[in-house]
């Protein structure tokens, strides 16, 4: 019985500290936004960056990263372990 209710007023507890019954309602976050300065243009200097990292990021689209003989050497390491077992179990 003692548990129960611990679990209960634990339960409780979590429901009231919870992040979404601190939330603002939709109204008031709408009203914010409409409240917000709006947004300055990109400048020249900025633009020129983001075309810079997305040639970048378009090598990494062509990375092939992870392949090689991991595979292999894992699945023989793992034989020689077990060889090792059976040799010095039996």
């Amino acid at each position: 019985m003692r548990t129960s209710s611990l679990t209960l007023c634990f339960a409780t507890l979590c429901m009231l500290a919870s992040p979404v019954m601190a939330a603002p309602s939709a109204p008031d976050r709408a009203a914010e936004l409409q409240n917000a300065p709006a947004r300055k243009p990109a400048t020249p200097d900025e633009l020129d960056q983001y075309a810079q990292r997305e040639q970048q990021a378009q090598k990494l689209e062509q990375f092939q990263g992870g392949r090689g003989n991991t595979i292999e050497l894992t699945t023989l390491l793992i034989i020689v372990l077990i060889v090792l077992l059976v040799v010095l179990i039996v």
